[in-house]
């Protein structure tokens, strides 16, 4: 009996624990019916939507004044754009290239040799060698050489690179010096290299001279008449024409056998292991005979003077 009771006992506590896990959730209250002010400003807003106050309602406090609607807010313009016209038909896409042709852009300017220069033309040029024996025709405005690194000391910006660019072709010239000697300057290539990030930066400057090569004076010589200048005396202007042979050959000496007077040959160079073999000929005006001259000859002026063409030791012709 005892048995039973524990056994209905029992069920009656499951079933009980079933009931209360089966009830329903609670139901949300309803919620508050709008205000009376509120479904007023709903009805005139669906009566005149241009007009959500209505005719004789103020706006709001807090919100935005309305914005007037005319036919012309429907016409485009600049401040009203149509929303759905397409105007990826008018983007150009342009593809730039870098026009900038360089010249013997895998050496350095210390690597190049200026062999010739060519003058009194309209446009000037230069000829360099290149570390393989190949010639290189130089114009002014060309980029030439390979492109050096500028350190930028601005915070932000990086290194960039740059080409030098021929500035100028400059002959070679005569220069006096303090102590009243000539000393002469050789025919140079000068490079420019600006900075194109910073335009009012300093332009830098480098120059490739021609070695200098051949009989050279460094004694003091009488300026040049006008006669030398183009290369031919006039007799009765100036005095007799600079002589620029070397200190070791006297400006007396005898003409060698089979030349003519007032010429002299030197040969330097030579030798095993030393520079090739130079043939230079010098030509000295010599002085007329002792007879009074009869007065100044004059000698027709070319109309245009040929171009100068300044080797460095070798033959223009080829």
């Amino acid at each position: 009996m005892k048995r039973w009771q524990r056994r209905t006992a029992a069920w009656g506590l499951t079933l009980a624990l079933g009931a209360a896990g089966c009830e329903d959730d609670p139901v949300p209250p309803p919620p508050a019916p709008p205000a009376a002010n509120s479904t007023a400003r709903t009805g005139a807003a669906a009566r005149n939507p241009r007009n959500p106050q209505g005719q004789g309602g103020q706006a709001d406090a807090g919100g935005p004044p309305p914005i007037p609607v005319t036919d012309q807010s429907f016409v485009e313009s600049p401040a009203v754009r149509d929303p759905f016209r397409r105007f990826s038909n008018r983007i150009d896409i342009i593809t730039t290239t870098d026009s900038r042709a360089v010249v013997l852009p895998r050496f350095a300017l210390d690597e190049l040799r200026l062999v010739a220069v060519v003058l009194g033309t309209d446009s000037p040029y230069a000829m360099v060698k290149d570390p393989t024996n190949a010639g290189t025709i130089l114009r002014r405005g060309m980029y030439v050489g390979r492109q050096e690194i500028i350190r930028s000391n601005v915070e932000g910006r990086t290194d960039y690179a740059v080409h030098w660019r021929v500035a100028r072709i400059s002959p070679a010239r005569l220069r006096r010096t303090p102590d009243g000697a000539l000393a002469e300057i050789p025919a140079e290539v000068v490079f420019e290299r600006e900075d194109p990030l910073n335009p009012n930066a300093q332009v830098v400057e480098r120059s490739v001279a021609m070695a200098s090569q051949g009989v050279s004076s460094t004694q003091a010589q009488p300026p040049p008449s006008v006669g030398s200048a183009l290369g031919m005396p006039i007799p009765g202007v100036g005095g007799p024409a600079p002589s620029f042979l070397p200190s070791s050959v006297p400006s007396g000496a005898a003409p060698p056998p089979g030349g003519r007077p007032g010429t002299t040959t030197t040969t330097t160079g030579g030798g095993q292991g030393g520079a090739p073999t130079t043939t230079t000929t010098v030509i000295v005006q010599t002085p007329p005979p002792s007879a009074a001259p009869t007065g100044p000859t004059v000698v027709p002026l070319p109309s245009t003077p040929p171009p100068i063409v300044t080797t460095g030791g070798e033959s223009p012709l080829r």
